[in-house]
């Protein structure tokens, strides 16, 4: 059990992160058909509201995982937008928690949510569920993070 926890906070340690990316300013490069696309990999993402270089800062805004990460930060991006919600039929739309905390978040401290920072990093374990509890466990996220799933190891 020990071992497996040390394994995953060396792996939390070498993740390659890619990003943070100014939100606003990634939207407008991929409006205008840039490719700075994630990949179709399992990985974690972090959201915050600073710039940071090599490491995500302590206390960011929000950590995730996924198994996919395109499928899942394009769901980020549509409800960090705003396209969610309760339909005249009572139906909700919407597939990220997440990026509708961050939304409200942003509404309730008078930010733009352009200015949030996003970064992702490729999971280089068999688990990215373990990652994302040792990345939140270790930077304490604000808004939160909410597990997504149930992972191999009971940390």
């Amino acid at each position: 059990m020990r071992t497996e926890i040390e394994r995953i906070e060396k792996a939390v340690k070498k993740l390659r992160w890619l990003g943070p990316f100014a939100l606003g300013r990634y939207f407008a490069d991929l409006l205008n058909m840039g490719d700075m696309l994630p990949p179709f990999l399992p990985g974690v993402y972090v959201v915050s509201d600073r710039r940071w270089k090599s490491a995500p800062p302590n206390k960011p805004l929000y950590v995730g995982a996924t198994g996919n990460l395109r499928e899942r930060l394009g769901n980020f991006m549509r409800d960090i937008l705003g396209f969610y919600g309760r339909t005249a039929e009572d139906e909700w739309i919407g597939a990220h928690s997440g990026a509708q905390a961050l939304r409200r978040y942003c509404k309730k401290e008078g930010d733009r949510v352009g200015d949030l920072f996003l970064a992702w990093a490729v999971a280089r374990t068999r688990c990215q569920w373990c990652l994302e509890k040792s990345l939140a466990n270790s930077l304490a996220p604000i808004v939160g993070y909410a597990p997504g799933r149930d992972c191999c190891c009971s940390q």
